[in-house]
């Protein structure tokens, strides 16, 4: 009769503890899906294409964010303090709202380092044998551009970290920085060399 009491108990304990543990489970899956949907409702994204540094309040960005309740002409200027390197080219912007602090975020989509450095020197390709043979010579002041425009998406925190990883792409491509081969450039870089002309502030 013990036997046949303690069984039935057992198996009541396992249903229970399977019980609480799908409830768990169901709370937690819950919890997430509530976090998804929370966080995708707070975020709000604005893509448009401008040409860069002549952002307006006009449409398409003007009415794109005027439901967004942020400062329009605020979020205008910042575009144009980033986009002011692509003067005459068309380039893809994204403003990432957040809907309760009116917070924003600006990613400008741009071609590869690579890409950029060719069109700034006017150049179709870059050099079959780098280092050894040289295709192009880019001056500071257009590597500071091009790692303006690509700032964003490198790893870099300042100018200075910016303008070596370009530099790295010009080591692949074969051309010379200031009329120094890429490594000597980027060495004189770290030394402190371009400190002074390398101080400026990055608009990110």
């Amino acid at each position: 009769d013990c036997f046949n009491c303690v069984m039935p108990l057992s198996l009541i304990l396992n249903d229970y503890r399977l019980l609480i543990k799908n409830l768990d489970l169901c709370f937690t899956l819950s919890l997430a899906f509530f976090w998804i949907i929370y966080l995708k409702m707070a975020k709000e994204k604005v893509d448009v294409l401008i040409e860069g540094g002549k952002a307006t309040a006009a449409p398409p960005l003007g009415p794109a964010l005027g439901p967004l309740k942020v400062n329009i002409a605020k979020v205008v200027a910042d575009i144009n303090k980033k986009t002011a390197d692509f003067k005459g080219m068309k380039v893809p912007v994204s403003v990432i709202v957040d809907t309760e602090t009116k917070d924003y975020e600006i990613i400008v989509g741009t071609p590869p380092a690579s890409q950029l450095i060719k069109t700034e020197l006017k150049i179709a390709a870059g050099s079959a044998t780098p280092n050894k043979a040289y295709v192009g010579d880019i001056s500071l002041e257009q590597i500071k551009k091009v790692a303006r425009m690509k700032f964003d998406s490198l790893l870099a925190n300042d100018l200075k970290a910016a303008v070596r990883e370009i530099a790295g792409t010009c080591y692949s491509l074969g051309i010379k920085v200031d009329g120094k081969a890429p490594r000597e450039f980027i060495a004189d870089v770290k030394a402190g060399k371009y400190d002074r002309e390398l101080k400026e502030e990055v608009h990110n």
